[in-house]
């Protein structure tokens, strides 16, 4: 089993409004035997894509039929904080399984240039949608519900906060370009909710 990708994150400071930048912590890749059948077609869309644009990365999620026990069989639940690890990592692209406990959230953050796609594979993902105010802080602005078997993409540009709704949540990503950094943002008070 793949060591799961830890999360190079503290909590965002309200006392600074500006961004952060957060760097990932790279973990080993998981030998392609070991994959779950249902992330061939994924890989190989990915793979034959001339260029990785949000529909073709919505489209390659689309296609995915991974059941949640092979998902938690690749990346357990963890109670101190969700969990993530990297099936496959290329020059164009990387794909992540997370899991995630009722409580638990990302910070508001982006993907610095880098399109998203996250499938969901069990549970109820909320996507919280924010802008950027003149000050540096965010504004929640839009919350999406994603049941299980449903995608959702964004462009480099989008911000958002990734929670489950409910119950346990498990979720693939996709990042084209691969996500080296990202930038962590702090939301106005009292505008963030866990679902």
């Amino acid at each position: 089993m793949l060591d799961p990708l830890p999360i190079s994150l503290s909590p965002p400071s309200t006392r600074a409004p500006r961004p952060s930048r957060a760097t990932p912590v790279r973990a080993p890749r998981l030998p392609a035997t070991s994959l779950p059948r249902g992330l061939d077609a994924l890989f190989a869309t990915l793979d034959a894509a001339p260029r990785l644009t949000e529909r073709v990365i919505g489209a390659a999620l689309d296609t995915v039929v991974l059941s949640s026990a092979d998902a938690v069989g690749l990346a357990p639940f963890d109670v101190a904080a969700y969990g993530r690890t990297r099936l496959r990592v290329t020059d164009r692209y990387e794909v992540l399984i997370l899991t995630w406990l009722p409580g638990q959230v990302s910070a508001p953050h982006d993907h610095d240039g880098s399109c998203s796609g996250v499938r969901v594979v069990a549970g109820v993902l909320l996507e919280t949608m924010f802008s950027l105010g003149d000050d540096g802080l965010v504004d929640a602005r839009e919350r999406r519900r994603f049941p299980a078997g449903e995608t959702t993409v964004g462009d480099d540009a989008t911000i958002h906060m990734l929670a489950p709704s409910g119950g346990a949540l498990v979720t693939l990503h996709v990042y084209a370009p691969r996500a080296e950094r990202f930038t962590v943002y702090v939301a106005r008070s009292g505008e963030v909710s866990r679902g």
